[in-house]
């Protein structure tokens, strides 16, 4: 007698432990759908003296954007509709997936860029000899330097 019952406790088991293995499965599953991915885009970086021109060469509505640069630190966001104010980032931004955000920032002898939205990079920093140079960046970062 003590036989016969031992197969049934060991049938119970099986369905215990087939449904924690379904149920600790499928959350590994929802975290990989909470990855994103970055957006696509590849845009040129030209700084002169006082300018900066940015060219983009995809994933962008804009062609080229151009600003000034002075003594005074000034922080300047990009975004795939062009040059947005941060204040204002929440009304121009849409459900697509190629958004992207960054911030341009000059200091004494290079850029900074930190990545806020759709970059696989958080900061980049490109040196330029008294910031005269041209580099082309994606959302993985640095892609090569121009000449």
């Amino acid at each position: 007698m003590k036989f016969a019952l031992q197969p049934r406790k060991s049938i119970f088991r099986f369905p215990a432990l087939a449904l924690l293995l379904i149920l600790t499965s499928t959350n590994l599953i929802a975290q990989d759908e909470l990855i994103e991915m970055p957006a696509e885009f590849k845009i040129k970086i030209e700084s002169g003296k006082n300018t900066i021109k940015l060219t983009c060469l995809q994933g962008c509505n804009w062609k080229e954007l151009h600003y000034r640069t002075t003594n005074v630190n000034i922080l300047q966001a990009v975004n795939r509709f062009g040059m947005i104010d941060l204040n204002l980032r929440e009304v121009v931004q849409s459900e697509d997936v190629n958004d992207f955000l960054f911030i341009i920032e000059t200091e004494a002898n290079s850029i900074k860029l930190k990545g806020l939205e759709g970059t696989a990079w958080k900061t980049l920093i490109l040196d330029c000899y008294r910031l005269v140079c041209v580099r082309l960046i994606d959302s993985y970062g640095v892609v090569r330097p121009v000449q």
